[in-house]
């Protein structure tokens, strides 16, 4: 009598712990704090909210060339007069890291500054308007769109003609892209001002408006976080530990 066993192919399903860096290009840039008395800088706010997250993060202030060892990047580039653009070398780390990596791009200037390059390109976002000078007044108040990671958030943005904060905030709209959250008063052309992609494994998200500016109330810059690191979806590899078949007999 001949017994014929089949092993089952074994799967091994491992999830690599998530990883992050803030990039600090700001050039310094201060603003009154949205949530109380005197000055905080454009990322004291994302650092305290992914604190409370009970994230672990890198802060850096030059990135560095290699960008592998993270799976999400938040890259805060300031408001005019303070932006700062991004040399040759950092947008080709960060083109290479957005193939397939998630990445939050931060700045007054963002669209003025980058469009038409490569790494724009894979933003899904366009275009369209500078923005005018903070004492002119861009953003008021900030609203979430619909089925989009800003569903249900509202924001009141207190730099409002007084910082610079609101300094040149650019106009956007999608180009293959999802528009998450909207500005009021309209802009000069568009009163889009965050931008979200999402295309297989890779993740963007573009914002004119600085995190750090937005105002706790009826929504938190907490709850905000929350959503964008909601829609991380950590990389699996499949490990094969065992196929085959033994045939004994008796």
């Amino acid at each position: 009598m001949r017994k014929t066993i089949f092993l089952i192919l074994a799967i091994a399903l491992s999830v690599s712990a998530q990883s992050i860096l803030v990039a600090d290009y700001d050039n310094g840039l201060t603003f009154t704090n949205p949530d109380g008395s005197g000055e905080v800088d454009s990322e004291a706010a994302l650092l305290t909210a992914l604190d409370n997250n009970g994230s672990s993060y890198d802060l850096v202030s030059q990135l560095p060339s290699d960008l592998s060892a993270y799976d999400q990047v938040f890259l805060l580039v300031g408001a005019f007069s303070h932006s700062k653009i991004l040399g040759y070398d950092d947008q080709q780390a960060l083109v290479s890291f957005a193939q397939s990596g998630w990445l939050y791009l931060e700045g007054g200037d963002v669209g003025d500054d980058y469009h038409g390059t490569e790494l724009w390109n894979l933003l899904g976002a366009d275009y369209l308007h500078d923005g005018n000078p903070y004492h002119e007044g861009n953003v008021e108040t900030l609203t979430g769109v619909p089925g989009t990671p800003g569903e249900n958030l509202t924001f009141d943005c207190p730099g409002y003609q007084t910082n610079l904060s609101d300094s040149y905030l650019d106009e956007l709209t999608n180009d293959g892209g999802t528009v998450i959250f909207t500005s009021a008063p309209v802009g000069n052309i568009s009163n889009a001002r965050v931008v979200y992609q999402q295309v297989d494994s890779r993740t963007t998200i573009v914002s004119s408006i600085l995190f750090g500016s937005l105002a706790d109330g009826g929504s938190t810059k907490a709850e905000y976080l929350e959503s964008l690191l909601d829609t991380y979806s950590p990389p699996t590899s499949i490990e094969e530990t065992t196929w085959g078949q033994i045939k004994a007999g008796i």
